[in-house]
């Protein structure tokens, strides 16, 4: 074990609680953590479903994503952006994600109009304009598509799905 202390915040753990839930978190599997804490083999599943157990791996995780994760992650995605002999779409794609955690986010493609109304606002007639103009959005989106000759009438058709 790396020796990092999980904090106690959902309780009181047993130390040997403790242990295999920081031996879980330092990547161990569970027959050894079971070892390393002093529990019989077979007995992690059940102490994984204790929830005091769970929380304490849950939080000591995202500590450690939040303290060690999370400036090699940058730093990677700064290398990344910065190299210049990197494909374009890697340090685009980079530079995007640098921009988004930083808080500035994409446009939109379309903004709402201010004076869009809500649906459940709508009269019965302001509803069914909304409909036309969509469902004539999508009649000029369709494509036209012919099916093969058959030499088959509508009556002689067969339903594929009987």
């Amino acid at each position: 074990m790396a020796g990092y202390a999980i904090m106690n915040i959902t309780g009181e753990l047993s130390e040997g609680h403790r242990r295999y839930a920081a031996a879980i978190v330092d990547g161990a599997s569970r027959s050894i953590a079971e070892k390393e804490s002093g529990y019989a083999p077979g007995t992690g599943s059940s102490l994984e479903r204790n929830p005091k157990v769970l929380a304490a791996i849950h939080s000591e995780v995202a500590r450690r994503l939040r303290a060690e994760g999370a400036p090699v992650g940058l730093a990677v995605l700064l290398s990344v952006a910065k190299n210049e002999a990197a494909p374009a779409g890697v340090r685009v794609d980079a530079a995007k994600t640098l921009l988004s955690r930083a808080g500035h986010i994409e446009p939109r493609a379309e903004a709402a109009k201010p004076d869009t109304k809500d649906l459940s606002d709508m009269s019965q007639e302001e509803l069914r304009k909304v409909i036309d103009q969509c469902e004539s959005h999508l009649a000029d989106q369709a494509t036209p598509v012919n099916a093969p000759a058959t030499g088959l009438s509508p009556s002689q058709a067969v339903d594929m799905f009987e």
